[in-house]
């Protein structure tokens, strides 16, 4: 019979009503909401008389109904630890303070049912059980620290790392070193006030990442579409935590873009391998055809000056009657071929003008291209790249006293 009504009045702890936190956004006061992160916590792990001291000491400091609530929620539940009546006795008067406190709560309907279950259980007790005065008990004196990372750990003066809970100390200031992976550690000095528990809030930073690159000497970084400085780098670059896109750039190269999921405190080595530009070496090609053409055209332009010396010579030589018929047809030969690799001279020069002045277009104007850093749950089409050079067309253009090239290119 005795393990029936135990048994009974655990179902009916453990199936009643959840906690009612207030929630941390409607409690104004930060050392409110450290002891009340701390009750929660608490609450959570079944430490019951630990979460109510918290909620209690938080109710203390800001009026809020819904921690009325809480605490006789956990009153209720500690019962379920120690069988005492006066952790149900209190666990009543508190959902009685809350129907009393907060006239239209949405949790109204479950404090009376509680009351209700409360009530009977005390009733089902003996007599000298009911009437039982409470015991005296001495309140430890306690540490709560909260942060906003759940496997943060704690270390209280030097000691060994713990988990977040209320833990134990002596009376008096001590040194809480809080710290997790990927969290920059923070260090306060807590008073520690004899039979009470002190919370406190501990927000801790986050770590970068450590990104190195190597790549191109002069190489301009981007993180994000954020410029981050040149390659080469004096350190690594502190980046924050998350998916990122990196980009590096150089002028005549394809840019490298990679897409990195950082985590905190990490290090990352990128290698960014650039390769050469289509219109970059259109650029140089050009070049050597237009170095071509130039000594081509030198070379023609010094034979027809050689040409017209001697074309020259037997020129004065006809004029002076001196000159016979081999001579003759000799001179009329130089001075056509003189007049041919001039008009070759020419037509090579201008074609090495040409194509110098369109290759120093094509490698000035080849400038990196960066596209928009895409979000890690941007689902949709990538945006199509706008490419670089994609076709290019030289024509001789020969006309009466005049000759050139036709120049067209599509990027």
């Amino acid at each position: 019979m005795k393990r029936f009504f135990a048994a009974l009045v655990l179902s009916a702890l453990t199936c009643g009503a959840g906690p009612s936190f207030a929630g941390p956004a409607d409690i104004d006061s930060p050392e409110a909401r450290a002891y009340f992160e701390t009750g929660a916590r608490e609450y959570e792990k079944g430490n019951y008389a630990n979460a109510v001291r918290a909620f209690e000491q938080a109710y203390a400091l800001t009026s809020r109904p819904g921690l009325l609530f809480s605490i006789a929620q956990a009153y209720r539940k500690q019962y379920g630890n120690d069988g005492k009546a006066q952790n149900l006795r209190l666990a009543a008067d508190y959902y009685r303070r809350y129907l009393a406190a907060d006239t239209t709560g949405k949790r109204r309907g479950d404090a009376d049912a509680a009351i209700k279950d409360v009530e009977a259980i005390l009733a089902r007790l003996p007599p000298e059980v009911q009437s039982a005065p409470a015991p005296v008990e001495d309140l430890s004196t306690q540490i709560s620290i909260t942060t906003q990372v759940e496997d943060a750990t704690i270390s209280i003066d030097g000691g060994p790392p713990r988990p977040l809970e209320a833990i134990e100390v002596t009376p008096g200031k001590h040194k809480v070193l809080v710290q997790a992976p990927g969290y920059y550690p923070e260090e306060r000095e807590v008073p520690a006030m004899q039979g009470r528990m002190t919370a406190l809030d501990v927000p801790l930073r986050e770590m970068p990442a450590f990104v190195s690159i190597t790549g191109p000497t002069g190489a301009s970084v981007t993180v994000d579409g954020l410029p981050k400085g040149a390659l080469p780098l004096q350190a690594p670059l502190e980046i924050e935590a998350g998916v990122r896109t990196l980009n590096v750039s150089l002028n005549g190269f394809n840019t490298f873009t990679t897409e990195l999921d950082l985590a905190r405190g990490k290090a990352e080595n990128v290698r960014a391998n650039l390769d050469r530009t289509r219109q970059r070496i259109t650029s140089f090609v050009l070049i050597g055809a237009g170095a071509a053409c130039a000594a081509g055209g030198i070379g023609m332009a010094m034979y027809a000056s050689g040409a017209g010396q001697d074309a020259n010579d037997k020129y004065r030589k006809l004029v002076q009657a001196s000159i016979d018929a081999d001579e003759r047809d000799d001179y009329l030969e130089q001075r056509a071929e003189y007049i041919d690799y001039r008009t070759y001279a020419t037509v090579a020069l201008n074609a090495a003008a040409g194509l110098g002045a369109l290759a120093f277009l094509l490698y000035y104007f080849d400038e990196p291209r960066l596209g928009p850093p895409r979000k890690k749950d941007d689902k949709g089409p990538k945006r199509r790249e706008t490419p670089g050079l994609q076709d290019i067309a030289l024509v001789p253009a020969l006309g009466p006293g005049a000759v050139g090239f036709s120049f067209g290119a599509r990027f």
